[in-house]
Protein backbone atom coordinates (compact mmCIF):
# COMPACT_ATOMS: atom_id res chain seq x y z
CA UNK A 1 0.00 0.00 0.00
CA UNK A 2 1.37 3.42 -0.93
CA UNK A 3 0.67 6.92 0.25
CA UNK A 4 -1.79 8.49 -2.24
CA UNK A 5 -0.29 11.49 -4.07
CA UNK A 6 -3.63 13.29 -3.79
CA UNK A 7 -3.40 13.13 0.00
CA UNK A 8 0.09 14.64 0.01
CA UNK A 9 -0.91 17.41 -2.42
CA UNK A 10 -4.00 18.18 -0.32
CA UNK A 11 -1.87 18.58 2.80
CA UNK A 12 0.57 20.79 0.87
CA UNK A 13 -2.27 23.05 -0.25
CA UNK A 14 -3.64 23.29 3.29
CA UNK A 15 -0.16 23.97 4.66
CA UNK A 16 0.30 26.88 2.22
CA UNK A 17 -3.12 28.30 3.05
CA UNK A 18 -2.50 28.15 6.81
CA UNK A 19 0.92 29.78 6.31
CA UNK A 20 -0.72 32.58 4.30
CA UNK A 21 -3.30 33.14 7.03
CA UNK A 22 -0.63 33.19 9.73
CA UNK A 23 1.35 35.94 8.01
CA UNK A 24 1.46 39.04 10.15
CA UNK A 25 2.41 42.35 8.65
CA UNK A 26 2.58 44.27 11.89
CA UNK A 27 6.04 45.67 12.59
CA UNK A 28 6.37 46.15 16.33
CA UNK A 29 9.54 48.21 15.86
CA UNK A 30 7.66 51.05 14.21
CA UNK A 31 5.86 53.74 16.24
CA UNK A 32 2.07 53.46 16.39
CA UNK A 33 2.00 49.66 16.31
CA UNK A 34 -0.70 49.50 19.00
CA UNK A 35 -3.07 51.57 16.84
CA UNK A 36 -2.31 49.41 13.82
CA UNK A 37 -2.91 46.32 15.92
CA UNK A 38 -6.32 47.62 17.02
CA UNK A 39 -7.19 48.48 13.41
CA UNK A 40 -6.25 44.96 12.31
CA UNK A 41 -8.30 43.23 15.03
CA UNK A 42 -11.21 42.21 12.74
CA UNK A 43 -8.88 41.09 9.97
CA UNK A 44 -6.99 38.90 12.44
CA UNK A 45 -10.26 37.45 13.79
CA UNK A 46 -11.31 36.62 10.23
CA UNK A 47 -7.95 34.91 9.59
CA UNK A 48 -8.28 32.85 12.79
CA UNK A 49 -11.79 31.77 11.79
CA UNK A 50 -10.58 30.80 8.31
CA UNK A 51 -7.71 28.82 9.82
CA UNK A 52 -10.14 26.95 12.10
CA UNK A 53 -12.29 26.11 9.04
CA UNK A 54 -9.24 24.78 7.17
CA UNK A 55 -8.20 22.65 10.14
CA UNK A 56 -11.74 21.27 10.44
CA UNK A 57 -11.68 20.47 6.72
CA UNK A 58 -8.36 18.63 7.08
CA UNK A 59 -9.80 16.63 9.98
CA UNK A 60 -12.93 15.84 7.94
CA UNK A 61 -11.23 14.98 4.65
CA UNK A 62 -7.60 13.92 5.17
CA UNK A 63 -7.52 12.62 8.74
CA UNK A 64 -9.71 9.54 8.14
CA UNK A 65 -7.43 8.47 5.28
CA UNK A 66 -4.28 9.17 7.28
CA UNK A 67 -5.57 7.15 10.24
CA UNK A 68 -6.73 4.28 8.05
CA UNK A 69 -3.44 4.12 6.16
CA UNK A 70 -1.40 4.45 9.35
CA UNK A 71 -3.22 1.73 11.28
CA UNK A 72 -3.51 -0.74 8.40
CA UNK A 73 -0.19 -0.05 6.70
CA UNK A 74 3.18 -1.48 7.47
CA UNK A 75 6.25 0.10 9.01
CA UNK A 76 7.30 1.79 5.76
CA UNK A 77 3.91 3.41 5.14
CA UNK A 78 3.74 4.61 8.74
CA UNK A 79 7.19 6.19 8.30
CA UNK A 80 6.00 7.88 5.09
CA UNK A 81 3.04 9.36 6.97
CA UNK A 82 5.27 10.59 9.81
CA UNK A 83 7.57 12.18 7.21
CA UNK A 84 4.61 13.76 5.43
CA UNK A 85 3.40 15.28 8.69
CA UNK A 86 6.92 16.56 9.51
CA UNK A 87 6.97 18.23 6.08
CA UNK A 88 3.65 19.94 6.90
CA UNK A 89 4.14 21.17 10.48
CA UNK A 90 1.32 23.71 10.41
CA UNK A 91 -1.19 21.05 9.39
CA UNK A 92 0.29 18.51 11.80
CA UNK A 93 0.16 20.90 14.76
CA UNK A 94 -3.63 21.03 14.69
CA UNK A 95 -4.32 17.61 13.22
CA UNK A 96 -7.20 15.96 15.02
CA UNK A 97 -8.04 18.92 17.26
CA UNK A 98 -11.26 19.87 15.46
CA UNK A 99 -12.27 16.21 15.44
CA UNK A 100 -11.61 15.80 19.16
CA UNK A 101 -13.58 18.97 19.94
CA UNK A 102 -16.67 17.94 17.98
CA UNK A 103 -16.92 14.27 18.92
CA UNK A 104 -17.80 12.75 22.24
CA UNK A 105 -15.95 9.46 22.42
CA UNK A 106 -15.87 7.18 25.44
CA UNK A 107 -12.79 7.89 27.57
CA UNK A 108 -10.72 4.90 26.39
CA UNK A 109 -11.50 5.56 22.71
CA UNK A 110 -10.66 9.26 23.00
CA UNK A 111 -7.39 8.52 24.76
CA UNK A 112 -6.45 5.87 22.19
CA UNK A 113 -7.21 8.35 19.39
CA UNK A 114 -5.08 11.06 21.04
CA UNK A 115 -2.21 8.60 21.42
CA UNK A 116 -2.59 7.51 17.80
CA UNK A 117 -2.36 11.14 16.65
CA UNK A 118 0.66 11.57 18.91
CA UNK A 119 2.51 8.63 17.33
CA UNK A 120 1.50 9.68 13.81
CA UNK A 121 3.16 13.04 14.43
CA UNK A 122 6.20 11.26 15.93
CA UNK A 123 5.64 13.06 19.21
CA UNK A 124 5.68 16.80 19.69
CA UNK A 125 8.36 19.23 18.59
CA UNK A 126 9.06 20.57 22.07
CA UNK A 127 9.94 17.91 24.66
CA UNK A 128 8.33 19.97 27.42
CA UNK A 129 5.02 20.11 25.55
CA UNK A 130 5.33 16.37 24.99
CA UNK A 131 5.65 15.71 28.73
CA UNK A 132 2.64 17.90 29.51
CA UNK A 133 0.62 16.24 26.73
CA UNK A 134 1.38 12.72 27.93
CA UNK A 135 0.79 13.71 31.56
CA UNK A 136 -2.68 15.02 30.59
CA UNK A 137 -3.54 11.78 28.76
CA UNK A 138 -2.36 9.67 31.70
CA UNK A 139 -4.27 11.83 34.19
CA UNK A 140 -7.50 11.76 32.17
CA UNK A 141 -7.19 8.03 31.67
CA UNK A 142 -6.57 7.39 35.35
CA UNK A 143 -9.62 9.44 36.31
CA UNK A 144 -11.72 7.51 33.78
CA UNK A 145 -10.43 4.16 35.00
CA UNK A 146 -8.90 3.31 31.60
CA UNK A 147 -6.07 0.84 31.18
CA UNK A 148 -3.49 3.54 30.53
CA UNK A 149 -0.49 1.21 30.47
CA UNK A 150 -2.29 -0.94 27.89
CA UNK A 151 -3.22 2.08 25.75
CA UNK A 152 0.37 3.35 25.86
CA UNK A 153 1.69 -0.08 24.86
CA UNK A 154 -0.81 -0.31 21.96
CA UNK A 155 0.23 3.13 20.71
CA UNK A 156 3.90 2.22 21.12
CA UNK A 157 3.40 -0.75 18.80
CA UNK A 158 2.56 1.71 15.99
CA UNK A 159 5.20 4.30 16.93
CA UNK A 160 8.61 4.93 15.44
CA UNK A 161 11.61 3.34 17.10
CA UNK A 162 13.99 5.96 15.69
CA UNK A 163 15.54 8.30 18.29
CA UNK A 164 14.68 11.97 17.80
CA UNK A 165 18.03 13.68 18.16
CA UNK A 166 18.97 13.53 21.83
CA UNK A 167 15.47 12.32 22.75
CA UNK A 168 14.43 8.69 22.76
CA UNK A 169 12.09 7.36 20.12
CA UNK A 170 8.35 7.80 20.59
CA UNK A 171 8.08 4.03 21.05
CA UNK A 172 10.64 4.07 23.88
CA UNK A 173 8.99 7.12 25.45
CA UNK A 174 5.57 5.46 25.50
CA UNK A 175 6.89 2.11 26.73
CA UNK A 176 8.85 3.80 29.53
CA UNK A 177 5.72 5.70 30.56
CA UNK A 178 3.67 2.47 30.49
CA UNK A 179 6.30 0.72 32.61
CA UNK A 180 6.24 3.53 35.17
CA UNK A 181 2.47 3.30 35.39
CA UNK A 182 2.72 -0.45 35.88
CA UNK A 183 4.98 0.04 38.91
CA UNK A 184 2.95 2.82 40.56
Amino acid sequence: MALPAQLASSLSAHEAEIARLEERSLDLALPGWTQRLEAARQSMADKHAAERRIRAEVDRTALPDLVSLYTSGGRILRQEIRTLLRQHPKVAAGLGMAELERTQRPAGDALARRLLLFVMKDGLIDWRDEIVHLDAIVSEGSKAGADIAGLLAEAAALASDTPRGARPSVRDTLLARAERIGTE
